[in-house]
């Protein structure tokens, strides 16, 4: 189970944060929204048994600038392309959201923990917060509308809405995989697996156990943390944003990092 579920419940904090003339017409496209709260995640599920520019594309929009993709967003927006400012705002989202968490996921003073079993058990956190079931579930939504993935497609330099559609449904259906393993034998040897066999090892911590992980109630209450900082501060750029695209302005540098939250200069 990917870290899906913290950013869907991080973009509903920022639309909650916005004034109604701006977040109604945004919920108005609730799929395209949710899907651009995942960035560019979906794209490291598409065939990730082999390399492929797919998925090269989304470690690479990690990895650099997220100022091309917005300045892109940004076009799509005022070109009016049909929800393309409810997947911008969520793309938005996850970008601000990264930003703040991987800093502190890479970081020394994190504990001993992979990078995705700190996302995935603040993602069980949420989702027991709310008393409702991780194993065996995935709550993403299932997006048929072609006019969804053809907004998220602006974002991108070469994959096209029908990679973006089959990346999103293979992260769907692999999210809900790994969590009918959850708490089960299966997991703990799939977690084996994922730690001791080096082409897989960046998957360790991905299947949830039977309880927390140690360490994880720290890093969790760590993101959460900054999760919630740094909701004024999105909501405060997607008006910006909005308002930029509309007009033709320049983004600022805030848009000019990659989603560490290091600035690039290009």
């Amino acid at each position: 189970m990917a870290n899906y579920f913290t950013h869907l419940t991080f973009g509903e904090q920022v639309l909650a944060a916005l004034p109604e003339a701006l977040s109604s017409p945004i919920r108005a496209h609730w799929e395209a929204f949710s899907l651009g709260c995942l960035g560019p995640d979906p794209l490291f599920f598409y065939h990730p048994a082999w390399p492929n520019r797919c998925r090269r594309e989304g470690v690479r929009m990690h990895a650099q600038s997220a100022l091309p993709a917005f300045q892109r967003l940004a076009l799509a927006v005022r070109e009016g392309i049909p929800m393309a400012k409810s997947y911008a705002a969520g793309f938005l989202c996850h970008y601000a959201l990264d930003g703040v968490c991987h800093g502190y996921i890479h970081s020394k003073g994190a504990p001993r923990l992979a990078h995705l079993a700190m996302e995935a058990e603040l993602d069980r956190r949420l989702i027991e917060e709310r008393g409702w079931k991780v194993r065996g579930r995935v709550y993403l939504p299932a997006i048929r509308t072609r006019e969804v993935f053809e907004a998220a497609a602006a974002a991108c330099e070469y994959s096209t809405p029908d990679h973006l559609r089959k990346a999103y449904h293979a992260m769907r259906r692999d999210s809900w995989l790994f969590s009918l393993t959850c708490g089960r034998r299966r997991g703990d040897w799939m977690n084996w697996l994922f730690r001791h066999v080096p082409p897989c090892r960046p998957l360790e911590g991905i299947v949830l156990g039977r309880s927390p992980a140690p360490g994880s109630e720290e890093s969790s209450r760590q993101m959460l943390r900054r999760l919630n900082g740094v909701v004024p501060v999105t909501a405060r750029q997607l008006a910006l944003f909005l308002e930029l695209a509309a007009s033709g302005g320049e983004l600022p540098p805030w848009f000019a990092r990659n989603f560490n939250g290091t600035p690039c200069l290009s």
